[in-house]
């Protein structure tokens, strides 16, 4: 009996929700006016927002963010700060705003021609919006290509506001995307810290498994191996990545439930069986236990529980077992009652 993984580094299925529980999570930053970045006043009335959301939802913001230019058509201008103005009528804007960063456009049939005048003008993702306008109900994809668009200006290094220097190396990104995935960075860039106003923040740690991390905050997949998921899930703990840690431990999780497997046909599910398998060391599982106990996943630390437990006489064989876990650790494994001991073995067979 093993607790395994594939030999090669495994893709975790793209978490499909992510970018929807962002783009809510970025609305209510806009909401509550938390490292809002830009202030777009329309017909006098002022809308805090976040520069990277609105240029990667209009191509106009874009332009205006990205492109220097002081002044635009129509009359429209920035302000040396980085303001907007903009000519027409507050609660259509008000309405795109709302579909910028979520999706949703409310819509009725005395706003429909002021609303596709204006997201025609400021170019807001043309053809979703020409969808959300007819069929009256935000598209599936919004999301996904507003958290595609934001990933490229990280690429890019585009409307990037804070280098995180971990352990010595850098890596850009967005403080909002950040603290929308995150209370440590939401914290962090909110509250009396000295990082709060600073653009760029050190931090102590492994940078390959950050970067794993911060690839998962702007696509939603998650890069895991087994030199790396105990790691990933240390990291998404510490640094409250829920989305990630969730998305970890139901991987893991799963690895003791192959009759769960999701394969469409006994083809895929023949192929998935033949792939090699690497098991990961017991001391990595210990650890895993552990940060699932300290962190209250339930759930993740039952089934490892479960796991080490049935393996307690291979355990009490290896020189390195009192290295494994901290005396928290030892103090509760040892209470369980379901230990395979050899005396118990012998009973049993």
């Amino acid at each position: 009996m093993s607790f395994t993984f594939g030999n090669l580094q495994r893709l975790i299925r793209q978490n499909m929700s992510h970018g929807c529980k962002l783009g809510e999570a970025l609305n209510n930053l806009r909401k509550e006016n938390q490292l809002c970045d830009t202030i777009v006043s329309v017909g006098g009335r002022p809308f805090p927002a976040h520069k990277s959301v609105l240029a990667a939802s209009s191509c106009y913001f874009l332009e205006k963010f990205t492109s220097g230019a002081e002044v635009g058509a129509g009359g429209d201008g920035n302000s040396a700060d980085g303001d907007v103005s903009i000519g027409g009528k507050p609660e259509i804007f008000e309405t795109l705003l709302e579909f910028a960063y979520t999706g949703r456009l409310k819509i009725s049939e005395e706003t429909k021609s002021n609303i596709i005048e204006m997201a025609g003008y400021m170019r807001f993702s043309d053809e979703i919006c020409a969808e959300c306008i007819k069929s009256k109900s935000p598209p599936a994809d919004y999301t996904k290509k507003l958290l595609e668009a934001l990933n490229d200006f990280k690429t890019q290094n585009q409307l990037c506001d804070v280098v995180v220097n971990v352990s010595g190396r850098s890596f850009r990104a967005h403080k909002i995307v950040l603290a929308a995935n995150s209370k440590y960075f939401l914290a962090m860039f909110t509250s009396g810290f000295k990082e709060k106003g600073e653009s760029e923040i050190k931090i102590e740690g492994n940078p390959d498994i950050f970067g794993i991390l911060l690839g998962y905050l702007y696509t939603g997949k998650l890069k895991v191996a087994v030199k790396t998921i105990c790691a990933i899930l240390e990291m998404a703990c510490y640094m409250q990545f829920l989305e990630a840690r969730s998305a970890c431990a139901k991987y893991i999780r799963s690895k003791y439930k192959p009759e769960e497997s999701k394969a469409k046909s006994r083809a895929a599910k023949a192929k998935a069986d033949k792939a090699a398998k690497v098991p990961i060391p017991l001391g990595e599982v210990c650890k895993v236990w552990e940060i699932a106990h300290s962190n209250g996943l339930k759930k993740l630390a039952d089934v490892t529980e479960k796991y080490l437990c049935k393996l307690f006489k291979e355990l009490m064989t290896l020189d390195a077992f009192l290295e494994m876990g901290s005396a928290d650790f030892f103090k509760q494994f040892l209470k369980q009652e379901d230990l395979a001991t050899e005396e118990e073995e012998k009973e049993v067979s």
